[in-house]
C-alpha cells in the first residue's frame, strides 16, 4: 500500500490561535490521500467558513485544491475531517508541512449547502500524527516499484517465401520487472522475460511440423500517458535462445532439445540464430501508480533469424528467411 511520507507537523500556537472555534487538531495519511481532523466549537445557530493551508519547512505558504469533506461552510460539531488528494495538485513534497485551519463566522445556510461526505471513506482510525520537525524528510512518489509480469497470446513468423505454409499458436510470457515512475505520465521499464516463440510449419494438408523455441529476454519499455493512467508503450528486446522443441503432429514424435541441437541431423552448424533483437509496440492501463496494470503488447524481430541455409526434416529449402513476431495481453503486479 502506497503511503506518503511527508513529516506533518502540528504546532501548538495553531491550536492556541483559534481556541475559541478549532480543536483537537489532528493529520493523518493513507495511500493518496491527506487527511486533517478536527473539532469545531462555537455558536450553534451560526455557520462557520473553514479554510485550510499549510507551511512548509522553508516558510511557503501551499494551497491544496483538491479538497473534500468539511472545509467551505460548516456547523459546529466534533468529529469535522478534511481529505486533500494529494496528487491531484503535486507531485511531490519537500521537507515538512504545518497544516493552518482558521474558522470564519458566517451566516447560518440550508443544510443541503453543506459538502458531501469525501470518496474514497474516511478510515476508521486516524493514524498517529509525527509532531517533529524533521530537516530534510522528502515526500515524493513512489518512484521505484518491482513486480511480476505474466502474459498469454499468440507468436509466429514474417517471411516473405512459403508465407502460407506458417501459421500461429498460443504463446506465453512471464518475468520480473523494476518500474521507473518518472513522472505521473513517464515511466520506464527494464524488464526480464521467459517469452516462447510458438509456430506452425506446413508440410502438407495432413501434416505440420510445430516449432516451439524459448527464449530469455532482456527488454525495455517506455509509457507515456496522454491520459493519466493510460499509457502508449514502446521498447526494445534482445533475445537469447534458450532451448527448442519442435515436432511433426503426424507422428507424435516429440523430443526437448537444447539450443545447439536444433540443427537437423547430419547439419553441424545451428541454423537458427542463439540471440536477436525487436522492437515493443503495445498499450496499457495502470493503476496506483504502476500497482496494477493490464495492457498489450506487440514484439518483432528486426533481422531474419535463420543463418545458412533452411533444412525441414531433411529437405533443403534455399533462401528461407524468419522474422520473430508476437502479440500478448499481459497483467502485472507490484509487490
Amino acid at each position: 500500500m502506497k503511503k506518503i511520507l511527508t513529516i506533518l507537523s502540528l504546532l501548538l500556537v495553531f491550536s492556541i490561535s483559534w481556541a475559541q472555534e478549532i480543536k483537537n487538531l489532528q493529520a493523518s495519511t493513507t495511500d493518496d490521500y491527506m487527511i486533517i481532523a478536527y473539532d469545531l466549537k462555537g455558536d450553534a445557530n451560526e455557520m462557520y467558513n473553514i479554510e485550510l493551508h499549510f507551511l512548509k519547512a522553508d516558510s511557503t505558504k501551499l494551497s491544496p485544491k483538491t479538497l473534500n469533506g468539511d472545509i467551505g461552510k460548516v456547523a459546529p460539531g466534533s468529529g469535522k475531517t478534511i481529505v486533500w488528494n494529494v496528487y491531484k495538485d503535486v507531485d511531490g513534497i519537500e521537507g515538512s508541512l504545518t497544516p493552518v485551519l482558521s474558522a470564519t463566522k458566517v451566516s447560518k445556510e440550508p443544510e443541503a449547502d453543506r459538502q458531501s461526505t469525501p470518496t474514497p471513506p474516511i478510515p476508521s482510525k486516524i493514524m498517529d500524527v509525527l509532531t517533529d520537525q524533521i530537516a530534510g524528510t522528502k515526500k515524493e512518489r513512489k518512484k521505484l516499484r518491482f513486480g511480476i509480469r505474466v502474459g498469454v497470446g499468440n507468436s509466429s513468423v514474417i517471411t516473405e517465401q512459403r508465407e502460407f505454409y506458417f501459421t500461429s499458436q498460443r504463446s506465453y510470457l512471464a518475468g520480473p520487472y523494476l518500474r521507473w515512475n518518472i513522472s505521473k505520465r513517464i515511466y520506464l521499464q527494464p524488464e526480464l522475460l521467459l517469452q516462447q516463440s510458438h509456430y506452425n510449419e506446413l508440410l502438407s494438408s495432413e501434416e505440420k511440423v510445430v516449432h516451439k523455441h524459448n527464449y530469455g529476454r532482456a527488454q525495455i519499455i517506455a509509457g507515456i500517458a496522454g491520459i493519466p493512467g493510460l499509457h502508449f508503450n514502446t521498447g526494445l528486446y534482445y533475445g537469447q535462445l534458450l532451448s527448442g522443441n519442435q515436432y511433426n503432429d503426424l507422428k507424435v514424435i516429440s523430443q526437448t532439445l537444447n539450443s545447439s541441437d536444433l540443427a537437423p541431423q547430419g547439419v553441424t552448424e545451428l541454423p537458427i540464430k542463439e540471440n536477436e533483437f525487436g522492437y515493443l509496440l503495445g498499450a496499457s492501463l495502470s493503476l496506483g501508480q504502476g500497482s496494477f496494470v493490464i495492457g498489450w503488447l506487440y514484439s518483432r524481430g528486426f533481422d531474419d533469424i535463420i543463418t545458412n541455409t533452411y533444412y525441414l526434416g531433411e529437405v533443403e529449402i534455399s533462401g528461407q528467411k524468419l522474422q520473430n513476431r508476437s502479440s500478448h495481453f499481459f497483467i502485472q503486479k507490484a509487490f
